[in-house]
């Protein structure tokens, strides 16, 4: 029987830990590697080739952008198929994610069975779109952690980082912003960070959360 051949990404040791203890006990999986940084992860797949990368794409400071490391690895690795894993489940974002290269998405508060099955999936060439959707109370959390002066301070985004903002909203991934602008996928993704900055927001799923707050003020 041939092994699906993985490699794990992921910031945080702890999350690591807890998807190896399961995923190298099964007959069916062989966990090539298992990294914290986007440069180990993209140097393991030089030496190996995975059949499937599962990975968090928000890292922490300094990493690659998400997006951008999705697209990279879609590109440099046609034959990998990507799973995403978040703690957070944003519909708006699945159209970009798949956009960007991704097969499949799951949340990390997934069973371990549930995470398996994804795997499966998407190693024998099927999508996989975990279809859970975040509770009331999770939003709420969440939402606490918003800075709510975020709307004045949209006042501040540069003509450039309001074009970037409105284009990410409507779907469009870093590549194409930067083909529709003229410019180099980093400009973008540094433009885009940088907006996130001015706004008071870490995270895409934060975005778009005040997706509805920024179209009615005409952005």
């Amino acid at each position: 029987m041939d092994r699906i051949k993985i490699m794990l990404l992921d910031d945080h040791d702890v999350v690591r830990a807890g998807l190896l203890s399961f995923l190298q006990h099964l007959e069916d999986v062989e966990v090539l590697g298992s990294f914290g940084r986007t440069v180990d992860l993209v140097a393991g797949m030089r030496e190996q080739a995975p059949g499937l990368v599962l990975l968090d794409f928000s890292l922490g400071k300094g990493e690659m952008d998400g997006l951008l490391l999705i697209q990279s690895i879609s590109a440099r690795f046609p034959s990998c198929r990507i799973l995403v894993i978040s703690a957070f489940d944003v519909p708006a974002a699945r159209t970009i994610l798949q956009k960007a290269g991704a097969h499949g998405f799951i949340k990390k508060s997934a069973t371990s069975m549930e995470i398996i099955k994804a795997i499966r999936v998407i190693s024998y060439g099927y999508p996989y779109w975990s279809t859970s959707e975040p509770c009331e109370s999770e939003q709420e959390v969440t939402l606490e952690k918003i800075d709510f002066q975020v709307v004045p301070l949209l006042n501040k985004l540069s003509p450039r980082e309001r074009e970037v903002i409105r284009c990410y909203l409507d779907g469009m991934t870093i590549s194409e912003i930067a083909e529709k602008f003229a410019r180099s996928a980093k400009t973008i993704s540094t433009q885009k960070h940088s907006a996130f900055e001015k706004m008071g927001i870490k995270t895409d799923r934060e975005l778009f959360m005040l997706k509805n707050e920024i179209a009615s003020m005409n952005f």
